[in-house]
This record gives structure tokens, sequence and C-alpha cells, in this order.
């Protein structure tokens, strides 16, 4: 995923009950990054703005999956 992505949690995420979103809720990319630590069990990691204006902070990357734009603009209309 690269910055400014649409992206939205998957549903089997621990982290959307964290958040409380839902897979229909999307939010954008601000950065990613990858940490140095061979222990960290997830290193791919990134920065999220939420619904809301909420910002989550180095959250595992594959919490996350891009959103098809095309699908989106189909189920909104």
């Amino acid at each position: 995923m690269k910055t400014g992505q649409l992206v939205r949690i998957k549903s089997a995420s621990p982290l959307a009950g964290r958040f409380q979103l839902t897979p229909k809720d999307s939010g954008t990319v601000l950065c990613q990054y990858k940490l140095l630590a061979p222990s960290c069990s997830s290193r791919e990691r990134m920065d999220v703005r939420l619904p809301g204006g909420r910002v989550v902070w180095g959250v595992p990357a594959d919490a996350f999956e891009p959103v098809d734009d095309a699908a989106e603009v189909s189920r909104a209309s």
C-alpha cells in the first residue's frame, strides 16, 4: 500500500473491534514503514486517517486491505 491510498480494515482483524470499524469504513494511508526490529511479528506498519478524523499510528499493514475504487463507486450508486 502507498501513501494516499484508500484502505479498509479486514473484518477478521482484532483492530476492527478496538477502533469500532466495519469493512464499509475506509481510511487513507498517511505513511507506511518497516520496523527494523526482527522480533516484531508484523514488521510492515502504517499510519491511517480513519472516518471522523481519527488517526491510528503504527498499525500492522496486514490488518487493512486496499479499497477497490470502482467497486466502491458501484455500491454507492
